[in-house]
C-alpha cells in the first residue's frame, strides 16, 4: 500500500503511550483486515532526532479527506464530519438531512441503508463495543460520503486506545448499559450523550 505524504502522521498511541503503544493499532487492524471497515493502517517506527533514539512512535493514516483520496482511488468530492458536528470537507446539506432522518421514527432498515452503509456502521459499533472503547461515540467518530448521486455515509475507525481495559477498566464492564444510559457511569457520561447514541 502506498500512502500520500500528506495523509500520514506520527502518533504516540494517544492515551496508551504509557502502556502498550499499540492498543489502538491492534484493535483497528484486527477489525479492519477482517470486515468492511475504513481504518487507519499502522506501522511501528523507531523515532530519532539528530541520530538520538527518542521513542517508539506509530506511522498512521490520518482520518481526513486525504485518507479517502488514498484509499478510494482519488475520490475528492466528499462531505466529511468529525464528532457529529465538525465539518472537515464539503457542506452541511446531506449531513443535516441524515440527522433529521435518524431523529424521526418509523423508518425501515432499507431506508437507512440507502443513506448510510449500515453494514459498515454495524462493524464500527461492534468494534468499539466489543473492545470496550468508551471514548466513543461522542468523540473519535469520523463519517464521510461521496458527493455523488446515491453516495452513502461511511465511517472511519479512529482512536480506539481507550479499549482493551485501558486504565484498569474491568473486563466485565456493562458496555451496553453504558451505551443506552447516560446516567450509568458519571465518569464516562461525556461520551454517550443521547445525541451521540441516537
Amino acid at each position: 500500500m502506498t500512502l500520500q505524504k500528506k495523509s500520514i502522521e506520527m502518533r504516540n498511541s494517544g492515551n496508551d503511550f504509557d502502556y502498550t503503544y499499540f492498543r489502538d493499532a491492534l484493535i483497528q487492524r484486527v477489525m479492519g483486515t477482517n470486515c468492511d471497515l475504513d481504518w487507519q493502517p499502522w506501522l511501528p517506527t523507531a523515532f530519532f532526532i539528530n541520530g538520538e533514539y527518542k521513542d517508539m512512535l506509530n506511522i498512521r493514516s490520518r482520518t481526513n479527506e486525504d485518507h479517502i483520496y488514498t484509499f478510494y482511488n482519488g475520490e475528492e468530492d466528499i462531505d466529511m464530519f468529525e464528532n457529529w458536528g465538525e465539518l472537515k470537507e464539503g457542506t452541511w446539506d446531506n449531513f443535516n438531512n441524515l440527522k433529521k432522518f435518524f431523529n424521526e421514527d418509523g423508518h425501515t432498515f432499507d431506508e437507512f441503508n440507502t443513506l448510510m452503509d449500515c453494514g459498515e456502521f454495524a462493524n464500527l459499533m461492534i468494534m468499539n463495543l466489543f473492545y470496550d472503547n468508551k471514548d466513543f461515540p461522542g468523540n473519535n467518530i469520523v463519517n464521510w460520503r461521496p458527493r455523488s448521486e446515491g453516495g452513502r455515509w461511511r465511517w472511519i475507525a479512529k482512536d480506539t486506545d481507550f479499549g482493551l481495559g485501558l486504565y484498569d477498566a474491568p473486563y466485565n464492564y456493562k458496555t451496553f448499559n453504558w451505551l443506552y444510559d447516560n446516567d450509568f457511569d458519571p465518569d464516562r457520561a461525556w461520551a454517550n450523550k443521547p445525541e451521540h447514541t441516537r
